[in-house]
């Protein structure tokens, strides 16, 4: 991740973003937040991609507990 991030000219645009409270399988309310994301990003070579990211955060005691990303590269 280090050296991603340091090759790697990134942007994030969020698009939208929702807080869910919800009850889980055990019965206790668990905090969400769930966005939608455009990452840019431009490679050493120039090169630029984006995608489309949906992540669903999971916060536990003010901390964020599991992340889940869907990412779709969007046509150029």
């Amino acid at each position: 991740m280090k050296t991603w991030i340091e090759t790697q000219q990134t942007t994030w645009k969020v698009w939208w973003a929702i807080a869910n409270d919800g009850e889980n399988e055990d019965g206790e309310m668990e905090e969400w937040l769930a966005t939608g994301t455009l990452v840019t990003t431009t490679n050493p070579d120039g090169a630029t991609v984006t995608a489309y990211e949906t992540i669903d955060v999971l916060l536990e005691n003010g901390k964020v507990r599991l992340l889940n990303v869907a990412s779709q590269q969007m046509p150029e």
